[in-house]
């Protein structure tokens, strides 16, 4: 499934819970990196790094940096290509 497909079923995922969550939209305005989706769970500042299906691999090495930096500040990061893998990790928060 394409990247932008699973995003919008996260995005309507996040909404029908009513969850916040902002899609950032990267440009040569922000740093490289940022998480697809940022989002407020529960209290919790989550990251989620959307790739298209059997795409996880290919996180990048400033994505890699933006997770470390989120887990360091005791925020939460996610990197998924399902929108199921999104709902079961909310369902453990």
């Amino acid at each position: 499934m394409l990247e932008k497909t699973i995003e919008n079923k996260i995005k309507a995922y996040l909404e029908s819970n009513g969850f916040y969550y902002i899609k950032v939209h990267g440009s040569g305005f922000m740093p490289k990196g940022i998480p697809d989706i940022i989002a407020c769970v529960n209290g919790q500042f989550l990251g989620i790094e959307v790739k298209a299906t059997g795409k996880k691999k290919q996180q990048s090495p400033y994505q890699k940096i933006h997770q470390k930096m989120i887990e360091k500040a005791n925020g939460r990061y996610i990197l998924v290509d399902t929108v199921k893998e999104v709902e079961d990790y909310i369902e453990k928060l």
